[in-house]
Parts: structure tokens; sequence; C-alpha cells
């Protein structure tokens, strides 16, 4: 099932029961055909044409929870025995930088990434942390948060549109978990909210399934379906006498949806079974892996703005086999073989590759043999999309408590993501009458990575 977040409407008219006619026909929408694409395609075409900009695409993995930055891109081997990570250190193409012996992949070709090794800021909790880092807005403080600033995929979708008949920003998988929220669109509205892939990526219809009609229902009674809700609405239009309601062309947005289901392209996008065995296994049987390689597959036919989530990464217990048999292994292997596989195949210098999480781990373990939240300095890789490889910015102290070089703030990781994709990372928009910035903060991209 496709899923989009829904906006504020402000909508009148409601029927007996509490429902708007705008209601009543979104409720039809899911209970008739099993999609919502109807709606995010038409609630795009309200919101206005594509700004034609030529775009690139983006990944963007997410490592929701917090990786540790002392088993990743920052090891460390003389610190006392209460730092210590326990992994040895792999050596690197880059100068002055190892990485984890849990990351032998990456090691081999992180010279094509570049490390940011100085993150910070002073969020400790996942709700904020990540809103700051998903959007580049820190939100009030308020519990939960509310999502009040769009994600970076949204600000895509709304910036460059779609293109090649794909939606132009996917989550892959859909989460289902507190950062669920901080995927939307927030104000720029449901137009631009992402097309959740769902299922498990290591199941059998992961991907294909959300672009399928339900296999109990033939075109044909597709079809049947669709114009007798074209004859309901035009009975609704006929009695509430409103040509001008946006829903007054619904039909319209229901063939764009038939014809994406029935589409070979669109289809072929998202049906990650069509990919060779061995590719598959390149990438990994496992969650990380094959929801990467979906998300190669999205870019590939046209997806400007892919997010990959994996969560897990909040260590508080049992840290070092956790990171050594799932998390790392996993890592290690979906990330070196998407730059590879993107190298490979003449797209990488046209994606931007990026991975983070809210925030780093302590320095020191806690009693349960794990690492607490600690936004002081977290780590990031990005490559591809204009970025040059062998580069390390920032650096952290003897014990990784706090910066001593470079220190690199999330408004300045926004402020890279749209510098790569050509948005004016300075622009304003309305909302709620009054002016908003797409960034927080006065603030540059890295230049240096470029």
């Amino acid at each position: 099932m496709i899923q989009i977040f829904a906006g504020q409407s402000g909508e009148t008219g409601r029927l007996c029961d509490g429902l708007t006619r705008r209601n009543f026909l979104a409720a039809g929408s899911l209970t008739a055909l099993g999609w919502g694409l109807p709606e995010l395609l038409r609630a795009r075409e309200i919101s206005g044409k594509s700004s034609g900009k030529k775009a690139q695409s983006i990944i963007f993995m997410f490592a929701g929870g917090g990786p540790s930055q002392m088993e990743t891109f920052d090891p460390k081997s003389d610190v006392p025995s209460e730092y210590k990570a326990g992994v040895a250190e792999l050596s690197t193409k880059t100068p002055g930088l190892k990485v984890s012996e849990h990351l032998p992949r990456i090691a081999k070709m992180v010279h094509k990434t570049s490390i940011l090794r100085a993150v910070s800021h002073t969020n400790s909790e996942h709700e904020r942390g990540s809103h700051y880092l998903m959007t580049g807005h820190l939100p009030p403080r308020e519990n939960p948060p509310k999502n009040l600033n769009p994600n970076y995929g949204a600000v895509v979708s709304k910036e460059l549109g779609a293109r090649k008949g794909v939606p132009p920003y996917c989550v892959v998988p859909g989460p289902a978990n507190i950062v669920n929220r901080f995927n939307g669109p927030a104000f720029l509205g449901a137009a631009h909210g992402p097309f959740m892939v769902s299922g498990e990526p290591t199941g059998p219809e992961f991907g294909a399934r959300d672009v399928a009609a339900p296999k109990q229902i033939s075109e044909e009674r597709m079809r049947r379906r669709l114009n007798l809700r074209q004859g309901v609405e035009e009975e609704l239009r006929r009695i509430e006498n409103d040509p001008d309601d946006p829903v007054s062309n619904m039909d319209t947005f229901y063939r764009q949806a038939l014809e994406m289901v029935t589409s070979p392209t669109a289809r072929a996008a998202f049906d990650i079974s069509r990919e060779p065995e061995a590719i598959r296994d390149r990438y990994g049987r496992t969650f990380t892996g094959q929801s990467t390689l979906l998300a190669r597959r999205l870019v590939e036919s046209g997806v400007r703005f892919v997010t990959v989530h994996r969560n897990g990464w909040d260590t508080h217990d049992k840290e070092k086999p956790r990171l050594r048999d799932e998390l790392l292994p996993e890592f290690d292997q979906a990330y070196s073989t998407l730059i590879n596989d993107l190298e490979d195949r003449g797209l990488l210098e046209s994606t931007l590759v990026v991975w983070f999480g809210e925030f780093g781990r302590t320095p020191r373990y806690n009693k349960k043999g794990g690492r607490d939240h600690w936004p002081n300095t977290g780590v990031a890789a990005l490559a591809g999309g204009g970025v040059q490889g062998g580069r390390v910015i920032g650096e952290t102290d003897a014990k990784w408590i706090y910066p001593t070089d470079r220190p690199v703030s999330p408004e300045e990781i926004a402020a890279t993501i749209f510098h790569a994709v050509g948005i004016d990372y300075r622009k304003q928009y309305t909302a709620l009458g009054r002016p908003v910035p797409m960034l927080a903060k006065d603030s540059d991209p890295i230049r240096e990575l470029f």
C-alpha cells in the first residue's frame, strides 16, 4: 500500500458522520483501489509544476538510533581501557584515515568517500536529533516533537519535481518507529510526501507489490471502479455546483495511477526480483543490503531522493556483538557495493550518497556493555554527486569527547545536500503567513567536500 503524509486541509462541508466530501473521496480511493497514489498525484498537481531544474539524485542512508563513531570511522588504539572500542584498525588509501576491522570492504574503497569525523550538536534525544538531522531544523522543545519542517526529500520533491513517471521522493522501507514522521513534507503539503515502500526487504515481494494492483482485482475491474468513482464525483459536483473544486479532476489522477501500476518502466523500477542473483548477493541478502539495492534501482529509474532506513543503531547494551555480528557487516557490504556499483554504471557523479544517524555514542561504556547518546562527536560519510573522495574533515580529541578541529553542524550538512542538487539553500518558504528559511541558521555547504 502506498502511504502519503497528509497535511492540514482546512476542509468544509462535513457529512453527517463528520467526514468531508474530500475525506469521503480519499477513503474511497483506499478501499476501492487499494492505494493512495492518486491523492499524491492530485496534491502534487495542485501544488504547482516542476521547477524544471536539472537534478541529480540522492540516496540518504539513515542509521536510526545513532551509530558509534569509535567502531566505524574514528577508531583509536591508544586510549584508556574504559574507552577502548575493542576493534582493530584497518588502514586505507586515504591519508590519516583508519576504519574499524569490521568494515573490511569499506576499507578497500573508502578513498571514493569523504568522512566527517566531527558532526556536532547538543541534542541527545532521538526525536529531536532525528528531526534536526533529517530536516536541518531543530524543533521546539516538546514531547513528542512535531514534524514542523520538511524532510530533505520533500524539499527536493518541491524544488525539482518528478521525472520519468516515477515519484520524486521514496522511503525504503517505510519505518514504523519514531523517525517515521520526520520523513514528511510538513508545511510543503502532501504533494511532496514520500512514496513509502512497504514490506520486509528480504521478502519475495519487496518493492514490487507497492506499484501492483491487488492480485484479486483485474485491470478491467479497476477500470470499472474508476468509472463508478467518476460518476460519484460528477453527482457530487452537480449537487455542490463547485466546478473549481480540486477534486473535480480526481479521475485524471486515478488514470495516472493506473498507468503507473500498469507501466513496465515503473513496475520494473520497484521490482527488485529483476536483479541478477549475483548482484543481490553482492549487496547482501540482508535488511540493509536489499533496501540499498532497491534504492539504486530507483535512482537509476529517475527517483530523485531515496531514504534508506536502517534502525537498530541505538546500542545501549551488548554493543560489541550487535555491531560485530549484524549492523557493521550489513553496512560494510551494502555501502561498499553501492558506491562501486554506482561507479560501474556511470551514476556516481550524478548521485550523492550520504550516511549518518542522529548522533554518535558516548566514549565510555555503560554498565550494560553499551554506549549511550553522544551528539558532540558523530560521524558521516558522503560520496558521489560532486563530492571529492579521500578526504577526512574534522578531528576529535584523544577520548572522542569533543571536536578539536572543524566541527560540522546539521545545518552545514543540509546546505551540502541542497547544494549538491542545485537547490538554493538560502531560499525562504511561507508557512502560516510567515517566512520560513530553508535552513534554520545561516550556513554554507561543507566546501572542503567539493
